[in-house]
């Protein structure tokens, strides 16, 4: 309708009614584009578009597709109130300025490689599908964008192929449903979002792609040739992903959600050494995870302390009352309860450092060789689960 026109002065389309497709490729707009309260009942094109005044498209509704593909803004975008039935586009635009998106309902939001010289802030907004690869130039914020899920929404996810690490920011965001298996998050920042809460046996979150990447895996880990190869490298991507936010997270002081994905990424690496028979890795990851869940449940790392302290004094006990050159003394001579007391002393104080030592008051029994080894690999095993329980309370608690 208006292809490759100039307007030298404001665009003044204000309450206009387009009942047929609406066509500005390749317009130039040199003043303020003002679309205030019109009506685009088909499909509108703005591709190629140059707007060197501001673009005004308030409380403006998109009965269909709204595409800036291409478009330059010089001026700021002002996208208030308006209304979207289906996708807005701004693959590969340009904004000079700013470009205002808050709190609108877009049904489909495609941000493929855009330019912008300025923070473009989406904010408030209920998007049931963005699509987006990278863009250059300054930060994109999402602040409480919510993805705007029914129960029965066919596609309601965000899609992520951030190949060149472009600057993005999501702050208080619900990222269950968004995927970026094979993106670049190292230059990301995730601030007070969540991602699959935890459900049922599962302690930790994981990211939108790891059901189905599971799953699939578990379809075919039977077999062999091509479906069992692409589907070990897809563990393989979800594996990076996974070390990405975490190391991600913990820059930004996200310290449990990092906890949750360090368990995922090691999840995975015990299953990708099962698959490829890295077997003495593959038990140690089993029992790694067995015992402290690859040392993010202090719980079960404080009991493993706990229990392997008492089996270490009840091992002692029994060597020293069959071994024990004066066991005659030690078994029937001294009290059943001094006996114990003694031993757990003999234990504990073996454990602790030398220097601590000096300050207790006790009496300790002379202990045979085997007693002795049995206490040195207690206290090398207490330093060693100590070391990691204390990382776990740190990344659970820390704030």
């Amino acid at each position: 309708m208006f292809s490759s026109a100039t307007f030298a002065r404001n665009a003044e389309f204000t309450d206009t009614m387009f009942a047929r497709d609406a066509g500005f490729h390749y317009t130039t707009f040199n003043g303020e584009a003002l679309f205030h309260y019109s009506t685009f009942s088909k499909s509108t094109w703005f591709s190629d578009a140059k707007f060197t005044g501001d673009a005004m498209f308030v409380n403006t509704m998109f009965t269909n597709v709204a595409s800036f593909d291409n478009a330059i803004f010089i001026g700021d975008a002002w996208f208030i109130g308006t209304t979207f039935n289906e996708i807005l586009s701004f693959i590969r635009s340009e904004f000079t300025l700013g470009c205002n998106l808050s709190e609108l309902n877009i049904p489909h939001l495609n941000l493929s490689r855009i330019k912008i010289s300025y923070p473009f802030n989406i904010t408030k907004c209920d998007i049931k599908k963005l699509e987006y690869s990278f863009h250059i130039g300054e930060k994109i914020c999402f602040n409480k964008v919510k993805t705007g899920l029914a129960e029965n929404a066919a596609r309601g996810t965000f899609t992520f192929e951030n190949e060149a690490g472009s600057p993005l920011s999501f702050l208080n965001m619900d990222l269950s449903k968004s995927y970026f298996l094979g993106a670049d998050v190292s230059k990301t920042r995730f601030d007070s979002c969540h991602w699959i809460l935890p459900e049922g046996k599962e302690k930790y979150q994981r990211v939108a792609e790891h059901d189905s990447i599971i799953e699939e895996f578990n379809n075919v880990k039977t077999g062999g040739g091509k479906k069992i190869d692409d589907a070990v490298e897809q563990l393989k991507l979800l594996r990076s992903l996974y070390r990405q936010l975490m190391k991600n997270l913990e820059d930004n002081r996200e310290y449990s959600t990092a906890g949750d994905f360090h368990y995922r990424e090691m999840q995975l690496r015990q299953m990708i050494a099962e698959r490829e028979g890295r077997k003495a890795e593959s038990r140690i990851l089993r029992a790694y995870h067995f015992f402290a869940d690859y040392g993010e449940s202090y719980k079960k790392l404080g009991w493993g302390i706990v229990l392997s302290l008492i089996a270490t004094i009840g091992l002692v006990f029994s060597v020293e009352a069959i071994w024990n050159y004066n066991r005659y003394y030690f078994a029937c001579v001294v009290p059943f309860v001094d006996r114990l007391t003694q031993i757990t002393k003999a234990v504990l104080f073996g454990i602790v450092p030398s220097g601590l030592q000096r300050a207790v008051d006790t009496t300790l029994v002379e202990l045979t060789f085997v007693s002795q080894l049995l206490i040195f690999i207690e206290t090398f095993f207490v330093v060693i689960v100590g070391s990691l329980f204390v990382m776990a309370v740190n990344r659970r608690f820390r704030r």
